[in-house]
C-alpha cells in the first residue's frame, strides 16, 4: 500500500482522474496571484476549466485558497488523502460549491463531492488560463 508523505505525491493519480473525466489539458502549479493552484485543467469538449488544491492534513487552508480559485475555473476541488479527507467539512464545501477527491493507494481516486459551477468566475481570467494551457500543447511543453 502506497503512503502519501507529500502534496506533490497526489499529483499523479488526481491528473489521472481528472483525464478520465475529460480534463486532457493539465498544468500543475499555474500562479494565480500570490498563490500557486497546485493542478489547473481544461476540457475542450465542454470548454470547462478545474482547478484542484493538494493538501495532506490542513483542508482548512486548502479550503481557503479553493474559495479565491473560484474566480478563474469553472470548477475547484480539494484533493486530500482518505485519511484526511474524513476530516474535510463537507456542508462547509458544499455551502460554496467546492468538490472534494480522495487519493486513495493505487492509480484512481474517489470523488467525494462534486464541485458546482462557480458563480464567481471571471471570464477573462478563465480565458487567460485556458490560453497558457493551449499555448503549451502547442508548444509540447
Amino acid at each position: 500500500m502506497r503512503m502519501f508523505e507529500t502534496e506533490s505525491s497526489l499529483l499523479e493519480p488526481v491528473c489521472g482522474t481528472l483525464r478520465r473525466r475529460g480534463f486532457r489539458q493539465q498544468r500543475p502549479e499555474m500562479q494565480f496571484f500570490e498563490y500557486s493552484m497546485d493542478l489547473y485543467g481544461y476540457a475542450a469538449l465542454e470548454h470547462k476549466t478545474i482547478a484542484v488544491e493538494l493538501k495532506l492534513v490542513r483542508w482548512m487552508r486548502a479550503f481557503e485558497q479553493a474559495l479565491i480559485y473560484q474566480l478563474c475555473a469553472d470548477y475547484v476541488y480539494l484533493a486530500l488523502p482518505e485519511q484526511g479527507a474524513r476530516r474535510v467539512d463537507l456542508s462547509l464545501l458544499k455551502k460554496h460549491g467546492i468538490g472534494l477527491i480522495c487519493v486513495r493507494p493505487g492509480p484512481r481516486c474517489l470523488i467525494l463531492l462534486h464541485a458546482t459551477l462557480s458563480h464567481v468566475i471571471d471570464v477573462g481570467y478563465r480565458d487567460f488560463y485556458i490560453g497558457l494551457l493551449k499555448e503549451r500543447e502547442r508548444w509540447g511543453r
